[in-house]
């Protein structure tokens, strides 16, 4: 026998964190933040995106129709969606109407480690073209999966439009664990070769027309196809921006090694402790001193 089941296309969760914006290498061309609390609202609406019929008296549920009608199941006396022996073996909520709410949004929410990434063009103004970010958002979510060394599907990813303080608008990135495993919080420690491992990622092998399962299309993007592109992304994420990605020279103080160090001078101190081998520390210190 053949089974056939239906795919419902996951709805796009809310994904909030409240911390500090951290600059790119160079400021000019975004920046980031990371959270090991971030909080993510997962929810559907059903196959018809409708909601759904909710008996609050035996908890079942059923998708609305798509014109906003009840599914066949309340439309008469349902049965129980548990029930023992002794039980009658239809619910009594199909006796009250107002036990039966419809249009209900199914959802569950949950704390893990999230990264958000606004992006600028070499131009100055913020990434905000959907399928850009989208691909994007991917090609950063494998990049920083190699990096660290785990499965990709360790990390979730997916984009949101924000407005920033100047009025304009911007797509961010999220990058988020799916188990709160620490991951999507660590990107401070890649920053400088994340954005070269997503463009390397965007090289498709089978030089696809937009995206395929060669380079950034996998099973988490299968509804969300149609608005990926890894040409828009190239556009971007190019050489030249890659290479304004370096830190200014002002700032490279300790030569073309130098890189921006975004932890707390004490907890930068302890992790680097930690490392069995680091065996010194040279500050270098710089400015006017008060008298």
């Amino acid at each position: 026998k053949l089974c056939v089941r239906n795919s419902i296309a996951t709805s796009q969760p809310w994904i909030t964190l409240d911390t500090q914006w951290l600059p790119l290498s160079n400021p000019d061309l975004g920046r980031f933040r990371v959270s090991s609390r971030g909080h993510v609202f997962h929810q559907s609406r059903g196959v018809n995106g409708t909601g759904y019929a909710l008996c609050l008296e035996c908890g079942r549920a059923e998708p609305m129709h798509a014109n906003g009608d009840l599914p066949e199941k309340f439309e008469n006396p349902h049965r129980k969606l548990r029930r023992s022996k002794s039980d009658a073996a239809f619910c009594l909520g199909s006796e009250d109407t107002w036990k039966i709410k419809t249009g209900m949004t199914l959802g569950h929410e949950t704390w893990t480690d999230v990264c958000e990434i606004q992006l600028k063009t070499q131009t100055g103004i913020w990434l905000n073209d959907k399928t850009a970010a989208n691909t994007l958002a991917v090609a950063l979510r494998d990049a920083l999966a190699e990096l660290i060394g785990v499965q990709a599907s360790e990390l979730a990813c997916d984009t949101k439009p924000v407005k920033m303080d100047d009025g304009s608008k911007c797509q961010s990135i999220i990058l988020f664990d799916r188990n709160a495993a620490g991951y999507a919080s660590s990107v401070d420690r890649f920053i400088d070769q994340l954005f070269h491992k997503a463009r390397k990622r965007l090289q498709c092998p089978a030089d696809c027309d937009s995206v395929c399962p060669h380079c950034v299309l996998d099973f988490d993007q299968r509804f969300a196809a149609e608005l990926m592109d890894r040409h828009v992304a190239l556009t971007l994420l190019d050489e030249k921006w890659l290479n304004a990605m370096s830190l200014p020279d002002e700032y490279a103080y300790l030569g073309a090694k130098s890189r921006l160090e975004y932890l707390p001078l004490f907890e930068a101190l302890w992790q680097n402790i930690a490392d069995s081998k680091t065996t010194e520390f040279r500050f270098y210190v710089s400015g006017e001193l008060e008298s």
